[in-house]
């Protein structure tokens, strides 16, 4: 399990390196900034922040398996206790966040697609 989470912390890191100090993916960035940011963007610079994005979405996809994993793991008797609800909310917050990463990528992939064609 720590193994899971040391692997996603190390990619997180490693694709922030990648992506550079300014061009990090936001899930709490507000839209009409991504959509303004957006609009001024080459087509490489948008390719990269598509690409940011999805490696942001892929980390939380580990996150996310780490957790099921846990939740697998909690004998049926103690599904309702309080350690299970925690992991439950941690799921929550997870998919929360992974539909922000998402609605924003999806803004960069848009402007990337209009720029192509």
């Amino acid at each position: 399990m720590r193994k899971i989470i040391g692997s996603a912390v190390l990619l997180a890191a490693a694709c922030m390196f990648i992506a550079g100090c300014g061009n990090t993916a936001s899930e709490t960035k507000p839209i009409a900034e991504v959509q303004s940011e957006a609009k001024t963007m080459t087509g490489p610079q948008l390719e990269k922040m598509v690409n940011t994005y999805k490696a942001a979405l892929e980390t939380k996809e580990v996150q996310l398996k780490a957790l099921q994993e846990k939740i697998k793991k909690i004998p049926v008797t103690q599904l309702l206790g309080d350690e299970a609800r925690a992991i439950k909310e941690d799921v929550s917050k997870l998919a929360g966040s992974a539909q922000a990463l998402t609605e924003r990528m999806n803004i960069y992939l848009r402007e990337l697609q209009a720029k192509q064609k």
